[in-house]
C-alpha cells in the first residue's frame, strides 16, 4: 500500500510515476509507455544491494479484461523471465 504520483512526459511519450509505499520506508521509480498494443511498466530498484529491473505487461487489453504479466531481467540471459500473470476480467 501507498501513494502513487502520475504525470505525463509529452517529450519521452511515457508515464512517469513514483510510488511511496506505507509498509517499507522506500519508494519506487517507474516509467509507462504504449508498445504496439501494449502497455508496459518497467522499474528499477534495488533490493538487498541488488539492482532488479523488472516490467508490468498489460496485454489483449478489452472493454471488460485484460492480461496482465510481471517480468523480471536476467542479466545472465539478457532476458525477460516470467514471475506472475493474471486474467482480469471486470465483475458486473
Amino acid at each position: 500500500f501507498g501513494t502513487m504520483f502520475r504525470s505525463y512526459s509529452a517529450a519521452n511519450k511515457q508515464w512517469e510515476m513514483v510510488e511511496i509505499t506505507t509498509w517499507k520506508p522506500e519508494y519506487h521509480h517507474m516509467t509507462a509507455e504504449k508498445v504496439g498494443d501494449k502497455m508496459i511498466m518497467s522499474e528499477e530498484q534495488k533490493l538487498e544491494g541488488k539492482v532488479v529491473k523488472g516490467r508490468r505487461v498489460f496485454h489483449d487489453i478489452k472493454k471488460d479484461s485484460f492480461q496482465w504479466d510481471y517480468e523480471e531481467w536476467n542479466s545472465e540471459s539478457k532476458s525477460w523471465i516470467p514471475v506472475a500473470h493474471m486474467d482480469v476480467k471486470r465483475i458486473k
